[in-house]
């Protein structure tokens, strides 16, 4: 017999939400998401006091949200040059989770962010001029698939949206991407696509790792000090953010900045 749990996640009109049915994941859509759920449950979870053996609750719409939204971003990679190009899959998307009832104005404000960045995207990967005002915005939305799957994660247990945490480890998941591209930086010049990093040589040359040290110190100084607001009102969710940081920073510790690589602005791929 079903669970409780189990049941709020029927779909609530099989019979008139067909897209339910409707396969919208690739493999390689499926094996990318692999890394983003892995973080969800080892730092998402805990934050809202789940654990491992909550995992079979959440994990299938949570899978199928991610995969969906790597598929998304692969649509949209291949339609680069058509501005008005709307992927059937965030359609898909959408009507699923309505008929889950956990669709709303925030998701959908989320997945809009994500459209912004990939217009972002195309703008700064086209070789026109920027600024780093841009970038900063890209980085932004750029992390949306985190935020949505946070956003989704209170649907799912359910509890209300917790907006002070959601927009203190947005600051974390901004400070993640920064992180990832400088990893990534020498192999994204080899196959000539969007790195955060490679945005700021484009757009300073040789001083640009001061000015993405700044960016980023900026970014951990606004985490710094939401997170001494949310001790002074909630201590114990202050002190399993600082535990579950701590121990990211362990794991992953900051990387260095690479030196520079000054190239010329062909256009990029997304």
């Amino acid at each position: 017999m079903a669970s409780p749990e189990d049941v709020t996640l029927q779909p609530a009109a099989a019979a008139e939400t067909p897209d339910i049915l409707v396969p919208t994941i690739s493999y390689w859509a499926l094996a990318k998401s692999v890394r983003i759920l892995t973080e969800i449950v080892s730092y998402y979870f805990p934050l809202h006091g789940l654990s491992h053996t909550d995992i079979p609750r959440f994990m299938a719409v949570l899978t199928f949200a991610e995969s969906t939204l790597y598929q998304i971003d692969e649509e949209y990679e291949r339609h680069i040059g058509e501005p008005y190009f709307e992927s059937r899959s965030m359609a898909v998307l959408r009507n699923v989770l309505t008929s889950l009832t956990l669709y709303d104005e925030a998701l959908e404000a989320e997945l809009q962010g994500g459209l912004t960045y990939w217009r972002l995207e195309q703008q700064l990967c086209s070789g026109r001029p920027f600024t780093e005002a841009d970038i900063v915005r890209a980085n932004r939305f750029r992390c949306g698939d985190y935020r949505f799957l946070h956003r989704l994660l209170h649907k799912l247990i359910p509890k209300p949206y917790d907006e002070e945490l959601l927009d203190l480890w947005w600051l974390i998941e901004q400070m993640g991407e920064v992180e990832e591209d400088l990893l990534q930086y020498h192999a994204d010049l080899q196959r000539n696509v969007y790195n955060t990093y490679r945005m700021f040589v484009r757009l300073y040359g040789e001083a640009a790792p001061q000015h993405l040290q700044r960016y980023r110190d900026a970014l951990e100084a606004e985490a710094q000090q939401r997170l001494v607001r949310l001790s002074e009102t909630r201590p114990d969710l202050a002190a399993t953010v600082e535990h579950l940081y701590a121990t990211g920073r362990a794991l992953y510790p900051v990387p260095p900045i690479p030196p520079p690589i000054l190239e010329s602005a062909p256009d990029l791929r997304g």
